[in-house]
C-alpha cells in the first residue's frame, strides 16, 4: 500500500483491533503525522467514530472501496490511567450564598 485519496503517504502499520487497521502516514499537503484508521467492511464510518478515542478527526475518506478516517497522530498515550485528582476550592470558585 502506498497512499490513500492521493495524498496521504501510508508509512507503516501501527495496529489492528476490532475496527480494522491502523496506519502511520505522512499528509503530502499539509506535510504532518496522521493516523489512518481502515475499516473493516460494512462498518459505517460515523459507528467507527462513536467508539474512537478522543483525538483530533481530519477527514473521512472512501478510497479503494475502503472507507478511511484520517486523525490526530499521537505518538504515545496522553491520558494516563489513574485516580484523578481535584483541586480544592479556593474563595474565588467557592460558592457563596447571600
Amino acid at each position: 500500500m502506498t497512499g490513500v485519496d492521493d495524498r496521504y503517504r501510508v508509512v507503516r502499520l501501527l495496529d489492528e483491533d476490532e475496527l480494522g487497521r491502523v496506519w502511520l502516514a505522512e499528509d503530502e499537503v499539509l506535510w504532518r503525522w496522521v493516523t489512518l484508521r481502515e475499516l473493516i467492511d460494512g462498518l459505517p464510518i460515523g459507528s467507527a467514530v462513536a467508539r474512537l478515542p478522543c483525538v483530533k478527526i481530519y477527514n473521512a475518506v472512501v478510497w479503494s472501496e475502503r472507507s478511511w478516517i484520517v486523525m490526530e497522530f499521537v505518538s504515545r498515550p496522553t491520558v494516563s490511567v489513574g485516580r484523578a485528582t481535584v483541586p480544592a476550592p479556593t474563595s474565588r470558585n467557592r460558592f457563596v450564598e447571600d
